[in-house]
């Protein structure tokens, strides 16, 4: 099991409990991928595993350089789209659909918790895989089945995404403006095309009374401590419901409380 070192921390645990031999290499970095691929034994079975869209950083994986490395070794890969899904492609299906290399995922993971707005998830690949997971799948064969509320709410959701692609794009729109106006003022905001904007506050001490002066001004932004990310992140998460009414503010307040507790950015 080859795996980008950034995986979020469910997908760590699963590598960890598998009998698979684990991998990792450096984050997006194809060149140590290739590596890890190179001195894989020539009988050994390889599993790829991704992120779509990382969830702490906001960026992209490499999925084009992921797939054209991979098929010369027979690898199966697989990509989490939890932060792909309902933003990023033409259809909502994912960053792999955004860099035009869903057909050839083996597996896409995705969740019903975030722009689906309800709980549980799924698994997408051939028939063989599906079945294969709904008998030996422990976590989902010893789990109990969703609430129909909660896939009647997926279901809705599913549907919104289909006829109203314009919150897409107003979603993407707005956080590429909320990413430059904070760039233009000084902050160190990590580069990316998602709606996670991730803004680097070098202390964490700083960061914690970042928050809770914001939370105070009526604005929630969940920090994000080491180890949980390489540097300590404000991970703001743009939604279609906001406007760049909402961003004007939230700049404006980030900048004033910026200065008022003395942070340096």
């Amino acid at each position: 099991m080859i795996c980008d070192h950034n995986l979020h921390a469910s997908l760590v645990e699963g590598a960890l409990r598998s009998p698979a031999r684990t991998v990792r290499f450096r984050h997006n970095d194809l060149d140590h991928f290739e590596r890890c691929l190179e001195n894989c034994p020539p009988d050994e079975k390889i599993f790829i595993v991704s992120e779509g869209v990382f969830s702490m950083e906001g960026d992209i994986a490499d999925l084009r350089g992921i797939m054209k490395l991979a098929k010369p070794y027979g690898a199966r890969v697989y990509v989490d789209e939890a932060h792909g899904i309902g933003v990023l492609g033409a259809t909502g299906a994912g960053a792999a659909e955004h860099l035009g290399v869903l057909d050839d995922v083996d597996i896409v993971m995705g969740t019903f918790s975030k722009s689906l707005a309800s709980v549980g998830g799924f698994i997408a690949a051939e028939r063989s895989v599906v079945d294969y997971l709904k008998h030996t799948a422990r976590p989902f064969v010893f789990s109990a089945s969703l609430p129909a509320a909660s896939v009647g709410a997926v279901a809705a959701a599913l549907q919104v995404m289909k006829k109203e692609p314009e919150r897409r794009e107003h979603l993407l729109r707005i956080a590429n403006m909320l990413r430059n106006e904070l760039h233009s003022r000084g902050f160190s905001v990590l580069p990316g095309e998602t709606p996670i904007v991730p803004v680097v506050i070098r202390e964490e001490l700083d960061l914690c009374r970042l928050c809770k002066k914001l939370l105070e001004e009526g604005i929630y932004i969940n920090p994000v401590l080491r180890p949980a990310a390489a540097q300590n992140l404000l991970r703001i998460s743009c939604t279609a419901a906001h406007t760049e009414k909402h961003v004007e503010r939230l700049v404006a307040t980030l900048q004033r409380v910026s200065r008022d507790l003395d942070i340096e950015l």
